[in-house]
């Protein structure tokens, strides 16, 4: 009846599950005192007593106005609950997700982390606020109508007793089939979520490679498949349902025979009659209101497995390091890492990082550069060794980070600044902008700063994103400021430009900055070359570039 996973996540929050199941259980109790209430008015209107059934009347008005407001506050109730799992499931999954393990795993598909954590969790969230609450008021409620119902005819409870039993026990004989459908069903939504997505993101390329045609037919084969999936579980669902309706109204009609049945044998149905004719109905309402949730929840159920997958991947946290004395801002101890066991990327790398001027790192491609990154800011764990950021473990909290394809986001040239710094007034965003020597182009813009970009700043050049990109990251203003070929895009002006200022920068913030071009490289103090796993330092030429402000 309850998935053990979703069961566990709604457990947490055990306060919330109390007040949603309580609140069910007293709206359902004022479908009994309706009951009541209509069977001993009908009872006293054919007796020819309208004036007492009048004020029955009344109390059947007055029940049904509580059950309003009680099902109103329920409701938020149970929409607190299913929020409370969500917001926290989801932050957990978001972590899972950018867990070192998963970003540097190659089987892994954005496109369904994406879904688990989007679709997936708002499936959890009505299953929970919808669905759990109803199977404890099954087993809390159905069980006290019977007993009522058995004080009234001992013969219908056992009938009923039986009806009942079929109607909550049917669809565990189909648990397994539905189970698994429901695997096939999530994997099919999976494997188009993430070709979707992939198309999307790399829509420019397939129409160069003039591979929009396959790829369009490839989305149509698993949409297909999602389709044939999606109709097998609702198939294997219908026939579910079946059993369970044919086991209510069997139910229904023995309470109708059993009533036609007393009703004759006293000459005219007494309020006895009519309230069994009624809580026989009542008996069956919790098992029609689970079935509807059970449907309304099955995108939650279907996504336990995507649930489970990415929870196991939930990195630790990095364990805190011990201050370091000094000036040194990065301290980098005989740290050896490798992705899998028997290859090591880095072996006993060791360096102190200072103010004063730019760290170029350099090495060949795959030496394990952009690596040393992840484990600067905490993305990845050292096998061995240890990393001191601003006297701190490892960690993104103290750096700023401007990579080769820096994303920007769909808004204006202003809110893509203001990322780093929240309310920072313009004179911070002008001072970074003229830095990173993009300000005068954005004073050329429409509209300036407040100019709207694409989403990913596809309305931007190459050379702007980067800028763009720099001057964020100055912003952020963070003691230890990482780059990876910060000049890629930009023409030999615009990179003397930007390494100027970056030298200026360098005075205060450890500036590391993966570099080979060597006009970039003549603006660096100190170059550490990458090879092998070792990490070792060139001596430098002298080469005196002069820090410009």
């Amino acid at each position: 009846m309850l998935n053990r996973t979703l069961w566990a996540l709604t457990l947490r929050h055990p306060l919330r599950l109390c007040g949603t199941t309580v609140l069910l259980m007293l709206g359902a109790g004022t479908y009994l005192a309706q009951a009541w209430f209509t069977a001993h008015a009908l009872a006293a209107l054919v007796a020819g007593r309208g004036q007492a059934a009048l004020g029955l009347l009344g109390g059947i008005v007055a029940v049904a106005v509580l059950r309003v407001l009680v099902n109103l506050v329920q409701a938020q109730v149970a929409s607190g609950l299913g929020t409370a799992v969500r917001v926290r499931l989801r932050r957990e999954l978001a972590a899972a997700a950018l867990s070192p393990g998963r970003l540097h795993d190659a089987s892994e598909r954005a496109g369904v982390a994406r879904l688990t954590i989007t679709d997936g969790i708002d499936g959890v969230d009505v299953y929970v606020s919808k669905y759990v609450g109803h199977v404890l008021q099954v087993f809390m409620l159905c069980p006290t109508i019977l007993v009522a119902i058995a004080l009234l005819n001992p013969w219908l409870a056992v009938v009923l007793g039986s009806c009942l039993a079929v109607a909550v026990l049917a669809p565990r004989l189909w648990h397994r089939v539905l189970r698994r459908r429901g695997t096939i069903h999530w994997d099919s939504y999976e494997r188009l979520a993430a070709d979707f997505l992939e198309s999307l993101q790399g829509m420019k390329t397939l129409r160069l490679i003039g591979a929009v045609g396959r790829t369009r037919s490839r989305l149509g084969g698993r949409s297909d498949e999602l389709h044939r999936a999606t109709v097998a579980t609702m198939r294997t669902s219908l026939f579910d349902t079946a059993l369970v309706d044919l086991a209510i109204q069997a139910g229904i009609v023995c309470a109708a025979a059993a009533a036609v049945l007393a009703a004759t044998g006293t000459g005219q149905p007494t309020a006895d009659v009519y309230l069994l004719l009624l809580l026989s109905s009542e008996l069956f309402r919790p098992i029609r209101e689970l079935s509807r949730h059970w449907h309304a929840g099955y995108l939650g159920l279907s996504a336990v497995a995507g649930i489970e997958a990415l929870r196991g991947g939930t990195a630790a946290a990095p364990p805190a390091n011990p201050g370091v004395p000094g000036t040194a801002l990065v301290t980098i101890t005989e740290v050896a890492f490798g992705y899998t066991e028997g290859s090591p990327v880095l072996r006993g790398a060791t360096c102190t990082l200072r103010p004063g001027a730019i760290t170029a790192l350099t090495g060949p491609s795959g030496a394990g550069k952009s690596t040393l990154f992840d484990l600067i800011l905490g993305y990845l764990q050292p096998e061995s060794g240890t990393i001191s950021v601003a006297g701190h473990g490892a960690g993104a909290a103290h750096v700023s980070v401007v990579s080769q394809h820096s994303y920007l986001f769909s808004g204006s040239v202003r809110d893509n600044l203001a990322v780093a710094s929240p309310g920072a007034p313009d004179a911070d965003l002008h001072a970074a902008a003229r830095a990173a020597g993009i300000h005068e182009e954005i004073l050329a813009m429409p509209g300036g700063y407040d100019a709207e970009l694409a989403e990913g700043g596809d309305s931007l050049s190459g050379g702007q994103k980067q800028r763009l990109s720099v001057a964020r990251a100055l912003l952020a203003d963070r003691p230890v400021l990482l780059l990876d070929e910060p000049t890629s895009a930009l023409n030999d002006a615009l990179a003397r430009q930007l390494m100027t200022a970056l030298q200026s920068v360098a005075r205060t913030k450890v500036v590391l900055m993966i570099a080979h071009r060597t006009e970039t490289l003549d603006y660096a103090g100190r170059v550490l070359h990458l090879d092998g796993g070792r990490l070792a330092e060139v001596v430098v030429a002298d080469h005196d570039v002069p820090v410009r402000a």
